[in-house]
């Protein structure tokens, strides 16, 4: 497991239904990050289903697996939901994309606020 000071990351998305928003890309040389915790909240309340995934060197695919999942669909206005962390895929390696995915539930409302945070390394 990763022993660094965590940090956080802190994105604003705007209206997305059923695609990919990615947020970052891990640096080379840097030896990955871990997915620790996160939470997502929206500005007003709204139905979506968002999850953080692994975007692969591009940012556009999905196949590196699911990092964290979401706490439910329902989302009142500014109330954070926290992810739950899926420890075998919260690694993230240098050159992988950080990936926020809605599933087409609903659409993010106007403004969502995700808050990840993350350890370097395994």
């Amino acid at each position: 497991m990763a022993t660094s000071n965590p940090f956080a990351v802190n994105s604003q998305v705007g209206i997305f239904t059923n695609a990919l928003q990615p947020l970052f890309k891990v640096p080379t040389g840097s030896g990955g990050v871990t997915l620790i915790a996160g939470n997502v909240s929206m500005y007003t309340a709204g139905t979506a289903q968002l999850y953080v995934v692994n975007g692969g060197s591009a940012g556009t695919a999905t196949s590196g697996g699911t990092a964290a999942t979401p706490a439910g669909t329902a989302y009142v206005a500014k109330t954070p939901q926290n992810f739950t962390v899926v420890s075998g895929s919260a690694f993230f390696d240098e050159g992988e994309w950080v990936v926020l995915k809605e599933n087409n539930v609903g659409s993010t409302v106007t403004l969502t606020q995700v808050s990840l945070w993350f350890a370097w390394g395994k």
